[in-house]
């Protein structure tokens, strides 16, 4: 059986592929049954195998979704499967290292190990991680990590090109159709709003995504793209010009949108009709407000979703190797930033969540004299407790206070904790600043403490801090090409762009 073949669903509830029940014995409930399956089925698939969603179980086993997730909990806590937030449930021992992800599709379709393997592969070219214009992998590439046949990777390609997504040139199969990738597209414009005033200096140059924004704007000129800036506030007069002219961009991009502008936009296309008519793609780049109403008339990215993505790269480093404690180090003044706490709380939310007894701790450099009565949890507003409670069931934030500390000597402090071998550094400045406290402690980097930083700054990679962060290559790509239109995107489940975060492994930490 290889990790594409299909989970094959017993024909009754009574014909399992384990030892009937004595007579006496006590009734087999049906959750039982599931359970005694799954252990079966899980027993037959390699490591780091994607078991079938929790509701697409239910389905076929005539359960709740509530039931499966208690058995598939249970399993978890003997260490029998592991469950990753957002990601799904996986057979145990995760190759360390590996970035592969199988899929095992359940149900009496039994699609083939080619059909799988096409329907990954396409997933990827919509995530970004394939782009257009750029040759898929050697055959050889993909058979030695999808562990699958030569002949079913070729099959794949072949099927893939019948769909359109890819194209053989030579004796490569390229992303997009060659009329696609040779024609000489006329520039069009694609423009730029921002609500705030001022330049766009910044967006460009000092904002947390602006590499991404840097990337979308070489892949729209590459693709025959022009990008224009302009103030929010000038949209009505401009498309009253554009009515005149007949002549309309290609896209509109619209930055820093949050709450606040959810008016400007819900009566957006009413106000300029033409707009949907003349197909006018619309990108929205959002805070971590509630953005997803938005999803349904533009392309919306969100920066909650960025945030999300992180913290489970994050979450499945530290599983992969075997981590079971780990201290975030934080400077006082990063509570008072815009989302900080959030992101915080949402890293320590799906670390917990998919490690069970893992102890995260939030680490404060702060002030002897400073006082914080809320912690950091009281800061939380309903709206946001109640998403967080919702997207990590069972957990508690007012436990996270309890491992929150407040202290002045913050790498003494970690110190403190033998058992937390792994330091997270939110700025990659504090990294350095902790390569440098434990070199002169003695301490080794990474044989006695791991160091991992969620920066990535340029001004530091002489010192090849390890880093988990966004790919912010991928996300201007899947950027311009929600503009371009020219690639079926992947989308999150309340419908924003999905975007990729990544765990690189340089000299702080040990190699997988």
């Amino acid at each position: 059986m290889t990790p594409f073949d299909t989970l094959t669903m017993p024909a009754t509830a009574t014909r399992l592929a384990f030892r009937p029940l004595k007579k006496r014995e006590a009734p087999v409930s049906r959750a039982q049954e599931f359970q005694q399956w799954i252990l079966l089925e899980i027993a037959k698939l390699p490591p780091d195998t994607c078991l079938p969603p929790d509701r697409e179980l239910g389905a076929q086993w005539g359960l709740s979704t509530i039931t499966v997730q208690r058995v598939l909990a249970k399993l978890r806590d003997e260490g029998k499967v592991i469950r990753i937030p957002g990601k799904g449930t996986f057979t145990p021992n995760l190759e360390r290292g590996t970035t592969r992800v199988m899929n095992v599709r359940l149900g009496t379709s039994r699609e083939s190990s080619v059909e799988h393997l096409a329907a990954s592969l396409i997933r990827m070219i919509s995530e970004g991680v394939y782009r257009k214009g750029k040759a898929l992998p050697p055959v050889k590439f993909i058979r030695n990590q999808f562990r699958v046949s030569s002949e079913t990777v070729t099959t794949a390609y072949q099927r893939m090109e019948s769909l359109g997504y890819v194209e053989k040139i030579g004796k490569s199969y390229w992303v997009g159709r060659m009329d696609q990738l040779l024609s000489d597209v006329s520039r069009q414009e694609v423009i730029f709003f921002r609500f705030e005033s001022g330049d766009f200096h910044k967006i460009f140059n000092s904002d947390p995504i602006a590499l991404a924004f840097q990337k979308m704007e070489r892949e729209l000129y590459h693709s025959g793209y022009s990008l224009h800036p302009e103030q929010a506030s000038s949209l009505d007069r401009l498309a009253g010009e554009w009515e005149t002219s007949g002549r309309y961009p290609a896209g509109l991009v619209f930055y820093g949108v949050d709450a606040s502008h959810l008016p400007f936009f819900r009566d957006l296309f009413a106000r300029h009709p033409a707009l949907v008519k003349q197909q006018v793609r619309v990108l929205i780049h959002g805070q971590n407000n509630d953005l997803s109403e938005l999803a349904q008339q533009a392309h919306v990215f969100s920066r909650g979703n960025v945030e999300t993505d992180m913290a489970r790269a994050l979450a499945h480093y530290l599983q992969n190797q075997g981590a079971r404690e780990a201290n975030l180090c934080i400077r006082e003044s990063e509570l008072s930033e815009p989302f900080r706490p959030d992101f915080f709380l949402k890293v320590a939310l799906a670390i917990e969540s998919a490690i069970p007894g893992f102890v995260f701790r939030l680490v404060v450099e702060s002030a002897p004299d400073s006082s914080h009565p809320q912690g950091v949890t009281g800061s939380v507003g309903p709206e946001y407790r109640k998403y967080l409670e919702a997207k990590y069931p069972g957990t508690h934030l007012k436990e996270l206070d309890g491992r929150i500390v407040f202290t002045p000597n913050v790498f003494e402090t970690c110190r403190g904790y033998a058992d937390a071998k792994v330091w997270i550094l939110s700025r990659d400045g504090m990294a350095s600043e902790a390569m440098e406290w434990t070199r002169e402690r003695g301490l080794r980097v990474p044989q006695d403490i791991s160091i991992i930083g969620l920066q990535n700054d340029p001004r530091y990679y002489h010192l090849g801090i390890s880093s988990c962060g966004p790919d912010w290559d991928g996300m201007g790509y899947v950027m311009a090409h929600a503009i371009i239109g020219d690639v079926k995107l992947a989308r999150s489940q309340k419908g924003f762009l999905k975007v990729r975060s990544q765990m690189v492994n340089k000299l702080t930490t040990a190699r997988s």
